[in-house]
């Protein structure tokens, strides 16, 4: 299948004409130029409303990044899955935002972090490093976008219709299934706010 017109630097952002293939596909939008049809007024208040569902779920999605990272499930996450984790997924492990949450893996006197110290380190995971890189509030309006119905997960169907809603996909199902594939970190059919985050800042 052919993804789309133009390859595309995966540390640049993507707007609406073009797609990032990375090995599989992950859809990386600028949403300030997504069209929308509620117009900018309507668009910040959807914005709020889900800024607003996503912060109620922050204990869930630190602990979806947690268990994500946890392999051994021992309830401490250590600098070799993190970096096991980064490598299933395709990515580099010299990434920053990676490079950093392993140093205070081994800073610490454990030598991996519990739940409280993860919470802390997965707070500068999510924070932009450099210019080219996008805010957490532009990675939750992407993923608004995706999460149709609005419940903090995005399934192969609200991928699919996503994708068709771009318009420039042949087959919006293929596309739909090679994302869930790579972004569906745990298998459970769906994508989590806390899989779209990894896979974003790591890409």
């Amino acid at each position: 299948t052919e993804s789309g017109p133009h390859p595309v630097n995966p540390r640049r952002p993507i707007r609406p004409h073009t797609y990032l293939p990375l090995g599989c596909l992950i859809l990386k939008l600028t949403v300030l130029e997504w069209p929308h049809s509620e117009g900018v007024e309507g668009t910040e208040m959807a914005r709020g409303a889900v800024n607003r569902k996503l912060s109620a779920k922050h204990t869930d999605e630190v602990i979806d990044a947690f268990n994500l990272f946890d392999a051994d499930k021992d309830n401490r996450v250590n600098s070799s899955e993190i970096l096991s984790l980064i490598k299933l997924l395709g990515c580099q492990v010299d990434c920053p935002h990676i490079q950093a949450m392993v140093r205070a893996c081994d800073n610490n006197n454990e030598g991996s972090l519990g739940m409280e110290e993860f919470l802390e380190q997965w707070k500068v995971f999510k924070e932009k490093v450099n210019e080219e890189e996008e805010s957490e509030d532009e990675i939750k309006e992407a993923f608004r976008i995706y999460d149709k119905n609005g419940d903090g997960y995005i399934t192969k169907e609200e991928m699919v219709a996503a994708i068709t809603q771009m318009g420039f996909v042949r087959n919006c199902e293929e596309e739909a299934t090679k994302c869930m594939e790579e972004m569906d970190l745990d298998k459970d059919g769906r994508v989590s706010y806390a899989e779209f985050v990894i896979k974003w800042r790591v890409s």
